[in-house]
């Protein structure tokens, strides 16, 4: 609703003179202040009596309304979050960086020749204990695990002088090879009923500076594969979860997979 504000009908002084007075008007009106796209207008001052009209004195600058400041602080923290947002290979939050020393030989390995395989871990888990037999039999590694969120195994196999998997032939025939080397671990330790095994749900053949990696999804239990060769040795990641454990943890599961690398000899 405009605001009506009585204005004095004094004569009033015009800039650089001290004789010229603006004519009386028999009644003026000022309509209040609009506000309109964040620009301020005035009207004017209307005489009535003989038609003429004298611009007000511009208002004063308003302070910004609360919407105003709100919408100025949500910019302000945008753009900080813009300029801290992390790069497409940044580490994870909350993951943690495993890294193999290629000089450093484990009393369960098969191998001292392991490369420096890499992967992320969440925080979260905690790196358990690998038996002599499973790291002497089936070339176990590697393992960590998490009570709510599954497990997870990398074994490392002499692979008869191999530089590629694609030397093990298609992904199903690789998989194949797996299953008889390492498949009797992973029964005994809940990767997956080797029966079972392939019953797949997706493989891919992955190509990159780091060699090709075949990746596979299985169901029964739910598994994430990733098998690459590499300077003779073979490895052969799994990370495993029951249905409960897949429901809740899909994305952590499948993150892990995705960060495991083995660096090619050319690039150590």
């Amino acid at each position: 609703m405009a605001t009506l504000v009585s204005v004095s009908t004094q004569p009033a002084l015009l800039p650089n003179s001290s004789t010229r007075t603006a004519p009386a008007c028999r009644s003026l009106r000022l309509s209040a202040h609009r506000v309109k796209s964040g620009k301020k207008f005035a009207s004017g001052v209307q005489c009535a009596q003989e038609g003429h009209k004298e611009t007000s004195t511009p208002a004063p600058p308003m302070n910004p309304s609360r919407r105003e400041l709100n919408l100025s602080l949500l910019a302000a923290v945008a753009a900080v979050s813009t300029a801290q947002s992390l790069p497409a290979n940044a580490l994870l939050p909350g993951y943690s960086v495993y890294s193999r020393g290629n000089r450093t030989r484990f009393e369960t390995s098969i191998s001292s020749a392991v490369r420096p395989y890499s992967l992320e871990v969440p925080d979260s888990w905690s790196q358990d204990v690998v038996s002599l037999n499973d790291g002497k039999l089936y070339g176990v590694d590697l393992r960590y695990g998490s009570k709510s969120d599954g497990q997870l195994a990398v074994s490392v196999l002499p692979f008869a002088n191999r530089e590629s998997i694609t030397e093990a032939g298609d992904p199903d025939q690789a998989l194949s090879t797996f299953i008889e080397l390492v498949g009797a671990f992973w029964s005994d330790n809940g990767f997956g009923d080797t029966s079972r095994l392939l019953d797949v749900v997706n493989t891919t053949v992955e190509k990159s500076e780091n060699g090709v990696y075949y990746k596979y999804e299985l169901k029964s239990p739910r598994s994430l594969i990733v098998a690459n060769a590499t300077d003779g040795q073979l490895y052969v990641l799994n990370v495993s979860a029951n249905s409960r454990q897949w429901k809740s943890s899909e994305s952590a599961l499948r993150a892990i997979a995705d960060s495991f690398i083995v660096p090619p000899l050319s690039n150590i």
